[in-house]
Order: C-alpha cells, then structure tokens, then sequence
C-alpha cells in the first residue's frame, strides 16, 4: 500500500434564499424574439407519412422555412383563405 495522505476541506453552503435572483420586468438581458410577429399560442398540428419527420428534423432551421412555405401558400391562395 502506498502512503497517501487525503485532505478533504468541507464547505458549508447556505440554506437561507440569500442567493435567489428576482425576475426584473423588461429586462435587457433576457430572451428576445426570433421574429418580429408573435407566434400564435396553438400550434398547428399535422400527420405526415412513416419517416418524414426524422427527414424534415435533419434539415437546418426546418421550422422558420416550413413558416415561410405556409405563408406563402396562404398568399397564393388569395381571397379563399377569407
């Protein structure tokens, strides 16, 4: 056996909330938007074919892109969507 000598320094950590942060309102540091329009609270919801998902999932910033392709199906499709 070899002659190891452990040192352990214990350190006390405090239980009281001396530590909490508060939320301050409209702070500057916090999370910002992707986009300038808010999104809506209810997501649409669709069922696609076996294997699709893991495909779209792969390709980089999937989502704004499939925003950007309903946009535009909607702009396309004109006066039928009123």
């Amino acid at each position: 056996m070899s002659n190891l000598n452990v040192c352990a320094k214990f350190v006390s950590i405090p239980t009281s909330n001396s530590f909490s942060m508060t939320f301050q309102r409209k702070n500057k540091l916090g999370a910002l938007p992707f986009n300038e329009e808010p999104f809506d609270k209810s997501p649409v919801c669709l069922k696609v074919r076996e294997g699709v998902k893991e495909k779209l999932k792969a390709i980089p910033d999937w989502q704004e892109q499939l925003r950007g392709l309903i946009d535009e199906l909607i702009k396309n499709t004109g006066d039928i969507c009123k």
